[in-house]
């Protein structure tokens, strides 16, 4: 699929300078104010602009990486849309049985012309072209020791907006200006520590990207409705300070399991709460995560909110994740990325991340980092009271797509 020119505002001119003390910039890339511009967003809006294949193979990706991720013990949050730009933009230098494989876990086997990220941006655009007060921000850079090549760096640039650096090496230097270039885009909130020099073979190329998220609740709690209760941790009994109001809306409830949502300005923030003995991790393994944002019998009525404020960090490595869901030639030394750069071998040695979420009486700030390192969201007649005291499951969604998943063990962590 091509990409409509009204979308390329990247400005490109090649500099294969040599090898300095700073980053040199391969191509110079412009990112939009916007995720799309205004012509191109009215035509989003259009029933069948944006293909029902793509919109599919982006929530399927979401469940299976989700389902594995979540996986993990105590507070996890993870970005899918993080890791989808990071893996395509890998995609967009590998080849044959490589990219196949790649391309599997992003389309989900579904036949997508390309996997094209003007589509993504085009989706969560169309839901937030009226919502200013909400803040998406997403960025891409790729980093090399020296020859990627041209026409790589060049559709990086067209398709993603990504900036492309030249580094002397990737030491103690390129560490921090990547980490410098992380919590730039991320306001601060995430600042990574990069170490190189772990694998057999030098590092030779390093993908990034960053989403960062804002949002005010549609209605703020009150901090004088506050108060200190019992949250029950996998590790024993905790105080968290929780947040209170109430409202009419509509829930789902299946079965072991309740789910209600909180409306952003321009998004939503969902919660699943176990209500029988299973746990929020078992509940997902069984169900999956479309059965439980999705499934379920639905309610409306008064909705008593008991939130608890939370904010903690994720650290992830999906390494084990991506070679469980196919994409293990990517790791092997038979890997294809000669596309990026003629070097062989030339694989990935890395695949790791880092998340933020806070979550108070305004609203929700999150955001996150994937690295890719290669080596060579009717009149009432229920009430439900949400009181999340146990370990419970959230998403932020834009439009219906997630942006970010995570399970809360403890909010006072």
């Amino acid at each position: 699929m091509n990409i409509p020119k009204t979308i390329i505002t990247a400005l490109l001119t090649l500099s294969l300078t040599s090898c300095s003390s700073v980053p040199t910039a391969l191509v110079s890339v412009v990112p939009p104010e916007k995720l799309v511009d205004e012509k191109t967003l009215e035509l989003s809006r259009e029933e069948g602009f944006i293909s029902d294949a793509f919109d599919e193979a982006y929530d399927d990706f979401t469940g299976r990486t989700s389902e594995k991720v979540l996986m993990k013990d105590g507070n996890v949050c993870y970005s899918p849309l993080s890791l989808w730009y990071a893996l395509a933009l890998a995609s967009e230098g590998a080849s044959g049985d490589t990219k196949t494989e790649i391309d599997s876990l992003l389309t989900g086997g579904r036949e997508i012309a390309e996997t094209d990220p003007a589509n993504l941006r085009l989706r969560l655009a169309a839901f937030l072209g009226s919502y200013p007060q909400t803040t998406l921000r997403i960025a891409n850079s790729v980093w090399s020791a020296s020859g990627l090549k041209e026409s790589y760096a060049k559709s990086a640039a067209e398709k993603y907006f990504s900036e492309c650096y030249e580094v002397p090496s990737f030491g103690s230097a390129t560490a921090k200006k990547m980490s410098d270039w992380v919590s730039d885009k991320t306001k601060g909130t995430l600042k990574p520590d990069f170490d190189f020099g772990k694998g057999d073979l030098p590092e030779m190329i390093a993908i990034l990207n960053t989403v960062y998220f804002g949002d005010e609740w549609t209605d703020k709690f009150e901090k004088s409705n506050n108060t200190d209760d019992v949250f029950h941790s996998p590790d024993g009994d905790i105080t968290a300070t929780y947040m209170h109001r109430g409202n009419q809306g509509g829930w789902t409830t299946g079965d072991g399991w309740v789910k209600a949502s909180l409306g952003l300005k321009g998004s939503s923030m969902s919660f699943v709460l176990p209500t029988g003995e299973k746990t929020i991790r078992e509940l997902l393994e069984e169900n999956g995560l479309d059965a439980l944002l999705n499934g379920g019998e639905g309610h409306s009525g008064d909705i008593n909110w008991s939130l608890p404020k939370f904010s903690y960090d994720t650290d992830l490595d999906f390494g084990e994740t991506l070679r469980s869901l196919g994409c293990g030639k990517m790791f092997t030394e038979d890997a294809e990325f000669q596309d990026m750069m003629d070097v062989a071998p030339l694989y990935v040695s890395s695949v790791k991340g880092g998340t933020h979420i806070a979550v108070d009486e305004k609203g929700v700030t999150a955001s996150a980092y994937t690295a890719i390192l290669y080596c060579g969201a009717m009149a009432p007649s229920e009430t439900l009271d949400m009181k999340l005291d146990r370990p419970f499951l959230w998403t932020i969604t834009v439009g219906g797509t997630v942006l970010f998943v995570g399970i809360v063990s403890n909010p006072a962590a």
